[in-house]
């Protein structure tokens, strides 16, 4: 990995801000490094956001174009717009107003299944370590905005969008039928 894309990368503001809350974070629970339970709820975390990417991606990023101004708005600043520009990091890298509320959801519920503050804390560090993980794999695999098929070819399985721009620009991006 070459210098200016790992500086890239860690002085993108939302990523630095993420980074400095996983270190902090990570340094509550230095004293409980022995515990395999630190561990694992580590893992769990990861495992979660990597599910949770998947199926916000699946039905949430992809779901039918809404038809209120506002919820098409925050859906094009959340997806549809990176496929347009998929060099701007403004629009590839989940923005913190998304990621952190999702993270607060995610650490309540923990906190009430588990109870344990250290085991809570191990599983949002988990899930920030694979987004952050995500973002930088997102940013240097090749660019997902190639097409796999002609633009204008659809799929009959393509799943639904509201407008041919849409179902257009979602066989742009992926391969049908995935």
């Amino acid at each position: 990995m070459k210098a200016k894309y790992v500086k890239e990368y860690f002085l993108f503001p939302d990523i630095s801000i993420m980074c400095l809350i996983f270190l902090i974070s990570f340094g509550f629970l230095i004293p409980n490094l022995t515990s395999i339970g630190l561990w694992i709820a580590l893992v769990v975390g990861m495992a979660a956001y990597s599910a949770a990417e998947y199926f916000t991606h699946r039905f949430l990023f992809h779901m039918r174009t809404p038809k209120k101004p506002f919820f098409l708005k925050i859906l094009k600043r959340l997806h549809y717009d990176h496929h347009a520009s998929p060099n701007d990091l403004h629009l590839l890298f989940l923005p913190l107003w998304y990621s952190l509320p999702n993270m607060a959801i995610a650490g309540a519920a923990a906190y009430l299944i588990t109870s344990s503050l250290v085991i809570t804390i191990a599983f949002i560090d988990g899930v920030i370590l694979f987004l952050l993980f995500y973002e930088m794999e997102a940013l240097y695999r090749p660019s997902s905005s190639q097409p796999n098929l002609p633009l204008g070819a659809l799929d009959e399985e393509s799943p639904p969008m509201a407008s041919l721009q849409e179902r257009e620009l979602l066989v742009w991006c992926h391969k049908p039928g995935v």
